[in-house]
């Protein structure tokens, strides 16, 4: 069985945690996929560079810059890094566009781990409830 649920412990999407998920998918053995944990990239980009519509992610995408800076990643390898490293139970899926995204994601598979009081800062600096900023389906479209 696969279920596709958003993150359950850190970042920014907090609606599961504390529900157990985590557990009742490690006890039934079931399949977790994590899907957009990156936001669609919005995570990755500066604050000034959101579009009007997602500037409530400006607190969180602030405290994933200040700690991708601390841990000496780029704010997207950061986010990467952080999901594998506190979901290593659970498979994420990660887009890439090119063969440079490609070599950076496997840079981030064999580079250092975070250290967990920085893991804890973003956790308490990130995360968020409100969908129409963490559910990219609930964003305004492009004309």
């Amino acid at each position: 069985m696969s279920w596709s649920l958003r993150q359950t412990r850190g970042g920014s999407d907090r609606r599961y945690a504390g529900s157990g998920a985590e557990q009742l998918v490690k006890d039934e053995e079931i399949d977790l996929v994590m899907r957009s944990v990156i936001l669609q990239g919005m995570a990755a980009l500066p604050p000034e560079a959101l579009p009007k519509h997602l500037s409530g992610l400006i607190p969180a995408v602030t405290a994933i810059r200040d700690a991708a800076t601390a841990s000496g990643y780029s704010p997207a390898a950061f986010c990467m890094r952080f999901m594998l490293q506190t979901h290593a139970e659970i498979s994420v899926v990660f887009g890439v566009l090119s063969a440079r995204q490609l070599d950076a994601f496997e840079e981030v598979l064999n580079g250092s781990a975070i250290d967990e009081a920085l893991i804890e800062r973003v956790i308490r600096g990130a995360s968020l409830n409100d969908l129409s900023l963490i559910d990219p389906r609930q964003w305004p479209r492009s004309p």
